[in-house]
């Protein structure tokens, strides 16, 4: 059976119709998963951190396209995401901000630039790339024009941030115009090139990353290619043949590591935040490893093995779980809700 609705699936989890509910909602996490069956130990969450590569969520420029070929007004625009406030305010501070194109993994570059939330200095910016003036309605112009911009998106729920850091925009005179439009048509335009800044994302397709198909010069004017906003870089070029033809595991990270110092400053994306860690709740009655899931795996086992690898119903747990559903008063053992073994046995290792 395939659900799509995710509230529907919530539903039928608490009901016992199905046995484990993926949470990908923070709000889920911190405010529902806390009623008398977790209480009694009936249902169990577990948020597990291993070293599966994040999911990276952002907002791409086509710098292809005035004033966007400009890095001082890319830069300028990503220093006006109040990031820190959106994740504490809206998502219950679950998710830490993205400044790499390999969050949390050991390939990140520990140099990259943060982008705080800084208007003034993105004013300056702006005012050197000739964007000081202001028309009547207090819009930011040049050469008469007023400065704004058209986000694409396709999921409605993005909004709830969206309008948020549309509403900073207009604060300094930027008009942010968001468009709504199916995921197939924003699909069409990513890969037409038929947009002016788009959110959008990469999940990870590999445990070891593949840089050439998504920022060569040889893909920015190549239609059906992910190097969706026009990096070209000579010296990205040779990172990525290098990074191609070396076996040598730590030259390998030392080059993703410079690699990821270029593309982080040169302002194509405004990365958006990622979910540290796997979020399940479940009814207690599995056994599990160690981890919980195999060090690179996740909830559905898409890299290394998963729940569905990895799990076992426990002939003990269930006989109490059942016990416990016929007599409220029953108490099972509630397991600790986070599991951080891969990231000590990270610690040893490196010992």
């Amino acid at each position: 059976m395939v659900v799509r609705d995710e509230n529907l699936k919530f539903e039928m989890f608490k009901k016992g119709e199905l046995d484990t509910f993926y949470v990908n909602r923070s709000k889920v996490w911190v405010q529902e998963l806390n009623y008398d069956k977790f209480q009694q130990g009936v249902l169990a969450k577990k948020k597990v951190f291993n070293n599966f590569p994040a999911i990276i969520q952002f907002m791409a420029f086509n710098t292809r396209r005035k004033p966007w070929d400009d890095i001082r007004m890319r830069k300028a625009i990503a220093l006006l995401f109040d990031r820190q406030k959106l994740i504490e305010k809206l998502f219950f501070n679950e998710y830490l901000p993205i400044n790499s194109f390999y969050p949390g993994t050991s390939d990140e570059n520990p140099n990259n630039p943060k982008n705080l939330y800084d208007p003034q200095e993105a004013l300056k910016l702006m005012a050197d790339a000739g964007w000081k003036d202001h028309d009547a309605q207090g819009r930011l112009t040049k050469g008469g024009q007023p400065l704004q911009l058209e986000l694409t998106y396709r999921d409605k729920g993005s909004e709830t941030y969206l309008t948020i850091f549309q509403e900073d925009l207009r604060k300094v005179g930027v008009t942010l115009n968001l468009r709504l439009v199916a995921p197939d048509t924003q699909w069409k335009m990513e890969m037409q090139r038929q947009f002016d800044f788009v959110a959008a994302g990469w999940a990870a397709g590999s445990v070891f990353p593949i840089p050439g198909p998504d920022y060569k010069s040889a893909m920015a004017d190549k239609l059906n290619s992910n190097n969706i906003s026009g990096f070209k870089d000579k010296r990205i070029d040779e990172i990525c043949d290098e990074y191609d033809a070396t076996f040598d595991v730590q030259k390998r990270t030392q080059l993703l590591h410079e690699l990821d110092g270029l593309l982080t400053n040169q302002y194509h994306y405004v990365m958006d935040w990622y979910v540290p860690a796997h979020r399940v709740a479940y009814w207690n009655k599995f056994g599990m490893p160690q981890g919980t899931f195999s060090r690179i795996g996740d909830y559905e086992g898409s890299l290394g093995p998963g729940l569905p690898h990895l799990w076992w119903i426990d002939p003990a747990k269930e006989a109490k779980l059942q016990e416990a559903m016929r007599d409220p008063k029953i108490k099972l053992p509630v397991p600790p809700v986070e599991d951080r073994y891969w990231q000590e046995y990270a610690k040893t290792e490196r010992k």
